[in-house]
């Protein structure tokens, strides 16, 4: 098969689904300068230096997806037992909404897998055109949970003015090095270190209603509070 959505995509036993990736050299243009100072990514990088070649790969592969690509990646979670396939990420590196054209790929994914529910962490509201399309096109969609990615760069007014529009938040940092996120946060079962689960619960976001699902688990807007990157 050649180098196509349904090769690239990969089972993600950490987050307990599957998704797509994309170079974060390339896709994440949106980023604030924390996040590109705290990118996990980039130690992963060093350890693994192969990662360059197959963020190369998943490039051409996004940028090829059409109706027939989708299918044959729905076809491809079809056959898949583990890491559950009623949801899927977009990305868990690299950034979906990169520009105009992006979103154009991500309404063919969602049209394409209706049974899956998509999840999209983005820094692309910074981007007023593309704030307006994902708010106008995207998040209406009942198969996908858009939340907006924030971290101490941003302020508690972009975040009020996000929930006001209707967004869920999911929020990054370190205490005392800025903006320390929304006042009342769901913590992430899965990055927060408790007495019953000291590494957090691997795996739980396949799982998980009250977090990042929530607008569509739940029905409700959410703020997620991440402990780790």
């Amino acid at each position: 098969m050649s180098n196509t959505i349904a090769t690239e995509m990969r089972a993600c036993a950490d987050i307990g689904m599957h998704a797509l990736d994309r170079s974060i050299e390339i896709s994440c243009v949106h980023r604030t300068k924390y996040c590109a100072i705290r990118c996990y990514n980039q130690k992963l990088f060093k350890v693994y230096p192969a990662m360059h070649t197959k963020d190369a790969r998943n490039e051409t592969a996004w940028h090829a997806i059409d109706a027939q690509s989708v299918a044959d990646l729905r076809a491809s979670l079809a056959r898949r037992k583990r890491n559950n396939p009623q949801r899927f990420r977009l990305m868990t590196r690299g950034e979906a909404f990169s520009n105009l054209e992006d979103v154009e790929r991500v309404l063919t994914i969602a049209a394409g897998l209706p049974d899956q529910l998509i999840w999209i962490p983005t820094r692309a509201w910074r981007e007023p055109l593309l704030r307006a399309v994902i708010e106008s096109r995207v998040m209406p969609l009942e198969n996908v949970a858009v939340l907006a990615s924030l971290d101490p760069d941003n302020t508690e007014a972009e975040w009020r003015d996000l929930a006001s529009a209707g967004w869920s938040t999911m929020y990054f940092g370190k205490p005392g090095e800025g903006w320390e996120g929304p006042p009342d946060t769901f913590a992430c079962p899965k990055t927060t270190h408790t007495a019953r689960h000291p590494k957090g619960i691997k795996g739980h976001c396949g799982v998980c209603k009250a977090g990042c699902f929530a607008p569509r688990t739940i029905g409700r807007r959410v703020d997620v509070g991440l402990t780790e990157h």
